[in-house]
């Protein structure tokens, strides 16, 4: 994908993404974050060739199950999605269904795509997916970072440890049933209760984010709706992202129920439309990863790069320092490095060196002291040069 020039702060969306990034990385948060993936990741899936089929969206099943259902007259169809694929099981029967599925679901010629592996090098509490194919777990199975277990069937949840991959509705290929019809979404709290428990726990203890989905998605609206059935008031805001393109009715809908959307549509709508959701998917990875608090030692790592980029670009032929500047700025780095092992390991750090520590910082924040050398195998005398007026200060 062509690098993409956008401007992050200019997103009306952007103050509920730096919330979701603070929780996510604990910055300041005692939440953390968790995700729910549905089926617009999985277009992201590499595939065996241009020819191979892609997996399908919700949208892309119900449009063949109407060319079955109403041959004739497909403006007959119901408009409920669900009520379409509970049609189907009922005229073809369960196997009919299955079969419907698992042919337009090939999962083994899928491959995990970068955005699969990327999105799971975040640090999740736990990743909850509707998505019956494999991708990822395949994805997490060549994580650096993070060793997810993955979650299967109500009794995995027992033993199963965070950070975890839940598969909420079923996978293709086990033995057990695939969540799609009008039925199956009826009588889910009631069969899969402990699924349900456990979710309620992850929208308690956690910022959620849904990834995946559009505002409209059937899996969406029904979570959504479990939520505030067992949450009440209670419920935590649900965070929807990607390339939504939401009119105002939408959001404004979205808002009423609790739902924060991160449209991320106006930084990429000069894409062509078949990269945009991809690309809205890879901008929010990458913002979630430069949100990673930068550690103390990174801090201090980054600081001395700096001032020696600074040093090197101002050591020039027209500005080059006297030698009392350069004898200060290479003693001035050592001290500084010194100074960072002594804050990290401080048990390590015998008298003489604290001793040696001190008297440097102490002295270099004194102007007008004399330049001086260091006498071999004793404490330095360390010291500040009056710098010459026409020359610049490096540090």
């Amino acid at each position: 994908m062509t690098d993409l020039k956008y401007d992050i702060a200019s997103l009306p969306d952007y103050p509920a993404l730096q919330q979701l990034a603070r929780a996510l990385w604990r910055n300041g948060s005692v939440r953390g974050a968790s995700i729910l993936v549905g089926a617009g990741l999985s277009k992201n899936a590499e595939r065996p060739g241009a020819g191979s089929p892609e997996p399908p969206l919700w949208w892309e099943l119900l449009e063949e199950m109407v060319e079955r259902l109403y041959p004739h007259d497909r403006k007959a169809a119901p408009s409920n999605p669900l009520r379409i694929a509970e049609e189907y099981r009922t005229y073809f029967g369960q196997a009919g269904l299955d079969d419907f599925l698992r042919t337009r679901f090939p999962d083994r010629s899928w491959t995990p795509g970068p955005l699969h592996r990327d999105l799971l090098e975040l640090p999740w509490e736990d990743v909850l997916t509707t998505n019956w194919d494999t991708l990822l777990e395949r994805a997490a199975e060549n994580s650096v970072d993070y060793s997810y277990e993955v979650v299967r069937t109500e009794a995995d949840l027992t033993y199963a440890k965070s950070p975890r991959i839940v598969k909420l509705h079923g996978t293709i290929g086990d033995p057990g049933p695939l969540i799609f019809a009008e039925e199956d979404y009826r009588t889910y709290p009631a069969k899969y209760a402990a699924f349900v428990n456990f979710a309620r726990q992850v929208f308690i203890e956690n910022e959620l984010c849904l990834v995946g989905f559009s505002g409209d998605d059937p899996n969406f609206l029904q979570w959504a709706g479990w939520v505030r059935d067992h949450l009440g008031g209670s419920a935590r805001r649900i965070y929807l992202v990607g390339n939504l393109r939401l009119e105002r009715a939408t959001r404004r809908y979205l808002e009423a129920h609790n739902i924060a959307p991160i449209d991320l549509a106006p930084l990429v709508n000069g894409l062509p439309r078949k990269l945009q959701h991809a690309a809205a998917t890879r901008i929010f990875i990458d913002e979630l990863r430069k949100a990673k608090p930068v550690a103390a030692h990174d801090r201090e790592r980054h600081v001395m790069e700096g001032r020696a980029k600074i040093f090197k670009e101002n050591n020039t032929a027209q500005n080059r320092p006297s030698p009392a500047e350069v004898v200060l700025t290479e003693f001035r780095v050592r001290c500084l490095f010194f100074t960072s092992a002594i804050d990290v390991h401080p048990s390590s750090a015998t008298d003489s060196t604290k001793a040696y520590e001190l008297t440097v910082v102490g002295l270099i924040a004194t102007p007008g002291a004399q330049i001086a050398s260091r006498p071999a195998g004793n404490h330095p005398v360390a010291v500040t040069p009056v710098f010459p007026p026409t020359q610049k200060r490096l540090f």
